[in-house]
């Protein structure tokens, strides 16, 4: 009897701290016959005992939440691990690097478009400028077409020529000393011959322009100039073309329609110095056959 009342407290604090280690193991925790053998093993080594109780390790501060298989159902919280962290970084760079390399393709897309749109403007100048080249070179074509059409079929009238040649033929006073020979031509608007000659003499005056001095006078014309031309040469007849040297002296006088090529051989005979192949009218006879201005 005596041994009794040592014996209730000793009782009575084992019950007590029996009840104190069921109020401290979480819930899931009290029954854990059901669960697998990896999940026992998980749980005994991420846990230790305390009095008789499994107790779940300290909670960490953490940015990235998952179950924790210690806390109650809908708490979630543990810390990032370093794996974890280098896998986002590594995630982070892939998205960065494939940011990068869709930005230099549509830089190289945007490039190409410009580049071709370049090309296009020019091929299209390029065209445009041939195609007004093309043009000019068919206008020039068919104007020179028209032109030699229209000369031929509306003819100059030699009369007109006549007096066009007149009218551009320098003074026989000032070509008298530029060391050229001259051929001077008499010729009337009612000769028939001189007309008939006036396209011959247009074609000789443009071959021999540049060593010939050329001078047309309207021997018909009363003014004093042509009269005193017609009285210095002797002009009897017309057409009379005189052919003088570059000294000034008249080598002879072909009266009448001349052929050309007995024109040209004796103006290359005056252009050489030597004897005239054709001689015609001598209308200076024993006198004097310079002509003084």
């Amino acid at each position: 009897m005596g041994s009794r009342p040592r014996l209730f407290p000793l009782l009575a604090l084992l019950l007590l701290q029996t009840i104190a280690s069921f109020h401290r193991l979480p819930a899931p925790l009290a029954s854990t016959s059901n669960k697998s053998p990896s999940f026992q093993a998980e749980r005994s080594s991420s846990s230790c005992a305390f009095g008789g109780a499994v107790v779940a390790p300290p909670l960490l501060p953490c940015d990235h939440l998952v179950s924790c298989p210690w806390r109650k159902k809908g708490t979630m919280m543990r810390a990032t691990t370093e794996k974890e962290e280098a896998a986002r970084d590594e995630e982070e760079e892939r998205r960065a690097e494939a940011a990068r390399q869709l930005s230099l393709e549509l830089e190289k897309e945007r490039s190409q478009v410009e580049a071709s749109s370049r090309m296009a403007r020019l091929q299209e100048e390029l065209t445009k400028e041939k195609r007004n080249k093309v043009v000019t070179a068919v206008a020039s074509v068919l104007s020179a077409v028209a032109v030699f059409f229209y000369q031929h079929t509306h003819p100059v009238e030699a009369i007109t020529l006549l007096r066009q040649m007149q009218a551009e033929s320098p003074n026989i006073r000032t070509v008298s000393g530029n060391g050229r020979p001259t051929v001077v031509d008499f010729y009337a608007e009612w000769c028939e011959n001189c007309k008939e000659m006036a396209p011959v003499l247009r074609a000789v005056e443009g071959k021999y322009k540049d060593k010939v001095n050329f001078v047309v006078v309207n021997g018909d014309d009363r003014n004093e100039a042509s009269s005193v031309l017609v009285e210095r040469f002797r002009v009897d007849g017309i057409p009379h073309l005189a052919l003088m040297t570059k000294e000034g002296e008249v080598k002879t006088a072909l009266i009448g329609k001349v052929p050309r090529k007995v024109l040209e051989a004796d103006i290359d005979s005056l252009i050489s110095g030597q004897v005239l192949p054709y001689e015609g009218y001598d209308a200076f006879e024993d006198e004097d056959h310079f002509v003084k201005f």
